[in-house]
């Protein structure tokens, strides 16, 4: 068997395998058997027709088209344990010349292929704000005005007073075809002077605005946002705020002792509440930063790394971002038809502007820090992963998703799913842990000659050390969604569905001519 290969672009192999006709014969002889036992031949029993009486009566092209699929399903594991390929998924049957030798052209998807860059050399301040004891007073301030009695006032309005107003909104430079109305009689309320109550809308400081108006009353304010507005369209633009009072509310505050903290929770006494919130706001804040240092430490890595993988991984990583999107759709009550329709969107369009680009992202991380764990040599303990899993079991039970999914799923897949998004999540986390390191300067490298730039071959097959037993493929079935390892921590614990496992070659539904049956 002859072999030519040739580099494709996206990560794919070009492989032309020559064969000789009498392994089409041979494989022609192979076919008819099986057709002859499948059909029924006057005057034999089935399976036993001889190959001419076989051939006339069902017809050389029929008996032809089976060899051929039989011949490609032969030829292309061998032909890829001849060429030293290792695929990262299946091929698929670019051409068939009816040739003497015939000549097999296939596509074979390479697996992805990750060159780091210089990490080590990469550095950013860990700078996480303490949480003080202001911010716990400020917390439970708004604790106290959620759990406020609202008394209805006759009198202009005053600082600390609840205000509901309606507020029609009005662009004073509209552009050309823009609509300069933004609000129409928006309902919203306030605590004035106190902006964590609404969130500073429509802009910081507008509940001060409101001071001295009676219910009834109107006023019109000019506000420029600011360059760095939560709005972004409204950036650095002027807008005329008609505002009309529609009641004016005194706020009375409970009593902050130990009476209110047992009020809000299961709270001993008022010490216990401020602990509480102190960890509260701490977890918070540290998410909220960790996010944003941690995309950036990626995105920074991400720019000195070369990443290269074969189609079919997107369109796997489309597929799996598309089924987030579903799935999240449907605790909305809504299908992905009408949310398409709600935006004014077609899918093929939508996919290519907004879940391609998500997909193309979360594909290139996963494969940059899957290299990077095997590059600083990350190793996972039974005992993490053990205490990992039961988190996210503890987790799954506790979810309202719960029941259906023991309906849906076999309680091996839910756990084996479980185990697969342990290992994943621990890793991450480490790896994480490890470039904050790094990047703080806090990380020392025990061997700088083996931790230097290298560029390694990264099979979409490996997965993260687990007790799990993983399903292997068969060179002969169809393909498998293959799940990539996220990025982050959070956890989605629904199984996914039951894949097939992988086969060698596709062929496509409609062939060109030089894929019909040779003559």
């Amino acid at each position: 068997m002859k072999i030519e290969l040739e580099p494709r672009e996206e990560q794919q192999m070009k492989m032309v395998v020559e064969i000789d006709r009498s392994e089409l014969e041979r494989f022609k002889r192979s076919a008819a058997r099986k057709i002859a036992q499948k059909g029924k031949i006057p005057g034999f029993r089935p399976g036993k027709a001889p190959y001419e009486v076989i051939l006339r009566h069902f017809g050389e092209a029929a008996i032809e088209q089976d060899a051929i699929e039989a011949l490609i399903d032969d030829i292309y594991p061998k032909a890829l344990t001849q060429a030293e390929l290792k695929p990262s998924g299946p091929g698929s049957l670019e051409d068939l010349a009816d040739e003497d030798p015939i000549k097999v052209t296939f596509v074979v998807p390479l697996e992805p292929e990750v060159v780091l860059g210089d990490y080590h050399a990469i550095r950013q301040t860990y700078a996480l704000e303490p949480v003080t004891d202001k911010d716990v007073d400020e917390f439970i301030k708004r604790l106290r005005t959620s759990y406020s009695t609202a008394e209805p006032v006759d009198r202009p309005s005053e600082k600390g007073d609840l205000v509901a107003v309606k507020i029609t909104g009005t662009l004073l430079d509209a552009k050309e075809g823009e609509t300069a109305e933004i609000l129409t009689d928006a309902p919203s309320q306030a605590v004035i002077g106190d902006d964590s109550v609404d969130g500073g809308f429509p802009y910081p400081g507008f509940s001060n605005d409101l001071i001295g108006l009676n219910i009834g009353d109107t006023k019109e304010i000019t506000h420029k946002f600011s360059k760095e507005s939560d709005f972004e369209q409204l950036r650095g633009r002027k807008v005329k705020f008609s505002v009309k009072v529609e009641s004016i509310k005194v706020l009375n505050m409970p009593e902050l002792d130990d009476a209110f903290a047992q009020t809000v929770g299961e709270f001993e006494n008022l010490e216990a509440l401020r602990t509480a919130v102190r960890d509260q706001i701490e977890t918070s804040r540290r998410d909220d930063y960790e996010a944003g240092y941690y995309e950036t430490l990626f995105n920074a890595i991400e720019e000195v790394s070369t990443v290269k993988y074969p189609p079919h991984m997107l369109e796997e990583e489309i597929s799996q971002v598309l089924e987030s999107v579903e799935h999240d759709l449907s605790h909305q009550h809504m299908d992905l038809p009408t949310y398409l329709k709600s935006i004014g969107k077609e899918e093929e369009a939508w996919i290519a502007e907004e879940i391609k680009p998500v997909a193309q992202k979360r594909l290139k991380r996963s494969l940059v820090l899957d290299e990077i764990s095997r590059a600083e040599a990350i190793d996972l303990s039974e005992e993490d992963l053990k205490a990992e899993f039961d988190r996210l079991l503890s987790n799954v039970i506790m979810s309202q998703d719960f029941q259906a999914m023991r309906k849906k799923y076999t309680t091996d897949r839910i756990v084996q799913s479980l185990s697969m998004q342990a290992a994943s999540t621990l890793m991450n986390r480490k790896v994480r842990d490890r470039l904050k390191a790094i990047a703080t300067g806090e990380y020392i490298e025990e061997d700088k000659v083996a931790k230097k730039t290298k560029k390694k071959k990264v099979s979409p097959t490996e997965e993260i050390p687990t007790d799990v037993e993983e399903t292997g493929t068969t060179p002969v079935e169809k393909p498998a969604k293959k799940g990539k390892k996220k990025e982050s921590a959070a956890v989605d614990v629904e199984p996914v569905e039951p894949a097939e496992p992988a086969a060698p070659v596709s062929k496509p539904a409609n062939q060109s001519k030089k894929l019909d049956t040779p003559k």
